[in-house]
């Protein structure tokens, strides 16, 4: 029997399933396979299968949580789908082409009788003209617009992102919990999750720029010399600190941005890697925002700190005081 839990987060409630599966790396080696190892541990236990819906995204899952919807653009609802989305979709894309994947077929035909489709390019589509109601106002639709993300959220956390303890409403919000388990938690879904995650961080290496000290870069660029497809990093202590900083860029990418940028003013990441890696770690573990802080004991430091510690992958010198990311900063 699958655990379904409800949680309340601020504001929000909805349905929670841990992971089932442990995400374990085939090639250690690989800087990106590491980065998402870690990122997977923080934020989905390291486990395929977790899914989260009681924090107004309205679905988040896969090993690096992709969102469903954005809830900063329903928090002021602007009447266009056209940014409401999140890169959830694109992820079950991939999945979808999967072939002898009932699971999948299931969901699917579940997002058929809601008139939405899942378009080749990785967005929820209408499937035909309709009127919905967002916000307390009909609006039209036509076949191939992008389903608003107040429709999203709304038929998956009714009602809008605070599900109730129980009832019809908690129940149908389980009922899509249980759908995108099936599929995340498959291992016909594994590979696609795998290399999702990887790509995830990937593109912004090459779309992503930034501007340090007046020269701008690609986030690629300034990080691995412009070589992100198979990416060298220098040092360990180097490779833990891109590690730490992807795994926080999923939970708040402006603030890992900015973050990033400061380090990269104060230390040239080429000449004088440990020290670059030593203050973007120390910048993280100091930040106030959410629960980056190191002084928070269940923390995102914290929970990240432990996970790489334990994991075997980089050397226990870099965790005691000293080190690139000891415990008390």
């Amino acid at each position: 029997m699958i655990s379904v839990r409800r949680v309340r987060y601020k504001t929000f409630s909805g349905p929670r399933i841990k992971g089932t599966d442990p995400y374990t790396i085939a090639d250690p080696i690989n800087h990106w396979s590491r980065a998402l190892w870690l990122t997977s541990r923080v934020e989905s236990g390291g486990k395929f299968g977790a899914i989260t819906m009681y924090d107004g995204t309205a679905c988040t899952a896969g090993l690096h949580q992709a969102i469903a919807v954005y809830p900063k653009e329903l928090r002021h609802e602007d009447f266009s789908a056209r940014d409401d989305q999140g890169s959830l979709w694109r992820l079950l894309r991939m999945i979808a082409a999967v072939p002898d994947f009932p699971e999948m077929d299931a969901l699917l035909g579940s997002f058929s009788y809601k008139n939405w489709y899942l378009s080749p390019s990785g967005a929820l589509r209408y499937s035909s003209d309709a009127t919905v109601l967002i916000k307390g106002k009909d609006k039209r639709v036509k076949r191939g617009d992008k389903v608003y993300g107040f429709d999203i959220r709304q038929t998956f956390t009714p009602d809008e992102g605070s599900v109730p303890r129980s009832g019809p409403k908690w129940k149908e919000s389980r009922r899509w919990a249980l759908l995108f388990h099936a599929v995340f938690s498959n291992p016909k879904s594994y590979k696609a999750q795998t290399l999702y995650g990887q790509e995830h961080f990937h593109r912004y290496c090459k779309r992503k720029k930034l501007r340090v000290s007046g020269v701008v870069k690609t986030v690629g660029e300034w990080l691995y010399g412009g070589n992100s497809d198979d990416p060298s990093v220098s040092t360990e202590g180097l490779d833990l600190a891109l590690s730490t900083f992807w795994s926080h860029s999923v939970n708040a990418p402006a603030k890992a941005w900015s973050t990033l940028k400061r380090s990269l003013a104060r230390h040239d990441i080429n000449s004088a890697p440990d020290a670059f890696a030593k203050d973007l770690l120390r910048r993280l573990g100091r930040s106030t925002y959410g629960r980056w802080n190191f002084s928070d004991r269940n923390g995102r430091w914290a929970r990240t700190r432990l996970s790489a510690m334990r994991s075997g992958y980089w050397s226990a010198d870099l965790f005691k005081p000293g080190g690139v990311m000891p415990r008390n900063l």
